[in-house]
């Protein structure tokens, strides 16, 4: 029994209440770890078919954060950590400011690009992956690739707070006498540079010729190999050309990798990349080959299914997803519940909701599967009696709307200021009461707040993320309703400024809290 165990009261268990219920954490991350209330591999569905597209030639997954690009990815590195014929690791951008890279090579002299940097990187990553195969361990080639990579550790396993003096020292010179080695023994020649050091990018195209060809060999020909890259969203700026430029740089890369490398050789390698929505948009506008590229290679998660949601609930990704983890609950509970539907055993459907619960609380979300988590997520603190009331689901979204607006500033910050998000919000606050809204009047209150950024383009990225929506009550005396979320995949949500605009429901309760 461990320590914590110990520690914890053994008799807070509570027959028919959420006391102990725990539906994950809003991190993917969190769900992977050793001592985790709940497992990733436990609850994990692909229920938007992602990974048929991965098997294609697709490889950029991307989505509003609280997707589920996370969680994809970490499932991928679990099961190859179960698989002893896969293996994956991450890139973690975070851990990498590449420009500074390029300039501090730049003020040593070295015609240093961003491009060969991430070329680097990903071919290092490979062989490391290479030498991880236990079946390979006694093999010459392998061995010497391994005492390579660990010559070399500091250009490698690239870390921000050191490499300012790696490349002062060195230049971003490389100990290449273990590589000299490996290319002559598999291509029987020499690899042309004499010195036992060489700057890395001097290097590549042979480094490329040898994963290629380790690749195609025998000893690894079944194995798999998965690069993911996460975090590009660390430091992004709308108004930062460097940070737009760098991750195009990315997506340049991965795609040649894939496609003119790996694709037309029939290899079993992948580099994926994880890519927020929003920054997607923002790159798209920058660059001419961008478009091209997602339109070919875009996996989006797109939650929202129209039909579904008329028709029959349960078929619906995001309550398939939901009830996975309510089900584990119930079963670690002990508890009876509809195998078939365990939210409908967590709530009762008293009449207070008019119509389902299940669709009632989704409309405080953006469709995704974090909104769920980040719902659920005060179950145990507040220890509901099962099933749970509508009064209850009242006290789930007064919470939830908190956490939401963290995180919805969170992702603003990719094109606002901190003052001007705060400005936006104290906008909307002022003129809540006279919805809806039309342009002029939104265009008028973000003058009053002094807001900095283009206004007429703030409507437009609050339309973006859901903040905004256009109401529409112009057709035969009808109502209807557009959000950018609950767009159709074959059937983008564009925004008319000649149409009104009203609030998202969770954002009407963040300020009706405000109020009161």
């Amino acid at each position: 029994m461990s320590f914590f165990n110990k520690l914890s009261n053994t008799n807070t268990y509570e027959n028919g209440t959420t006391r102990n219920f725990f539906i994950g954490t809003p991190e993917a991350e969190g769900e992977t770890t050793y001592n985790s209330k709940i497992k990733l591999g436990e609850i994990f569905g692909d229920y938007l078919n992602v990974f048929p597209e991965l098997n294609s030639e697709k490889f950029i997954v991307t989505g509003r954060k609280g997707a589920g690009k996370s969680a994809i990815a970490e499932f991928i590195f679990y099961s190859a950590s179960n698989d002893p014929n896969t293996f994956c690791d991450f890139i973690k951008t975070r851990d990498l400011d590449s420009h500074k890279i390029v300039q501090i090579g730049k003020e040593q002299g070295l015609p240093l690009e961003e491009k060969l940097l991430f070329e680097w990187i990903i071919l290092t990553k490979l062989i490391s992956l290479f030498t991880q195969d236990q079946s390979v361990q006694q093999i010459k080639e392998f061995k010497d690739l391994g005492i390579f990579l660990k010559r070399n550790s500091g250009l490698v396993d690239i870390k921000n707070f050191e490499i300012a003096e790696i490349i002062r020292t060195k230049s971003f010179e490389v100990n290449i006498e273990y590589f000299k080695r490996v290319f002559t023994s598999l291509f029987k020649k020499d690899i042309g540079i004499k010195e036992h050091k060489a700057p890395f990018y001097k290097i590549l195209r042979p480094l490329q010729e040898v994963v290629i060809k380790l690749l195609k060999d025998n000893v690894t020909s079944e194995n798999e190999y998965h690069l993911i890259f996460d975090d590009l969203d660390i430091g992004f700026k709308e108004s930062d050309i460097q940070s737009i430029e760098s991750v195009t740089n990315v997506l340049r890369v991965a795609k040649d990798y894939n496609i003119d490398f790996f694709g037309k050789n029939n290899l079993k390698a992948k580099i994926i990349i994880l890519l927020r929505d929003d920054l997607k948009r923002i790159i798209v506008k920058y660059n001419a080959d961008t478009a091209k590229l997602f339109s070919s290679y875009e996996i989006p998660l797109i939650w929202y299914e129209h039909e579904n949601f008329k028709s029959n609930e349960n078929l619906v990704g995001l309550k398939k997803l939901i009830n996975k983890r309510i089900e584990v609950n119930f079963q670690k509970e002990n508890l009876t519940y509809h195998k078939s539907d365990p939210w409908s055993s967590l709530f009762k459907e008293d009449y207070q909701y008019n119509g389902s619960s299940f669709k009632h609380l989704i409309d405080y979300t953006f469709f995704r599967p974090r909104d769920l988590i980040l719902l659920f997520k005060p179950l145990s603190k507040n220890a509901f009696k099962i099933p749970l009331n509508f009064n209850n689901s009242k006290s789930l979204v007064s919470a939830y709307v908190e956490e939401l607006i963290l995180e919805i500033k969170n992702e603003l910050s990719a094109n606002f200021t901190e003052s001007d998000i705060n400005k936006i919000f104290l906008s909307l606050k002022n003129i809540k009461t006279k919805q809806p809204l039309t342009k002029s009047q939104i265009l008028e209150e973000f003058k009053k707040t002094g807001l900095d950024y283009e206004p007429e383009l703030t409507i437009s990225h609050l339309f973006d993320y859901s903040i905004l929506g256009n109401f529409d009550n112009s057709e035969f005396g009808s109502t209807k309703i557009y959000f950018k979320h609950r767009e159709r995949t074959e059937e983008p949500c564009v925004i008319n400024f000649d149409l009104k605009f009203i609030f998202h429901k969770a954002v009407e309760v963040y300020f009706d809290k405000r109020e009161n």
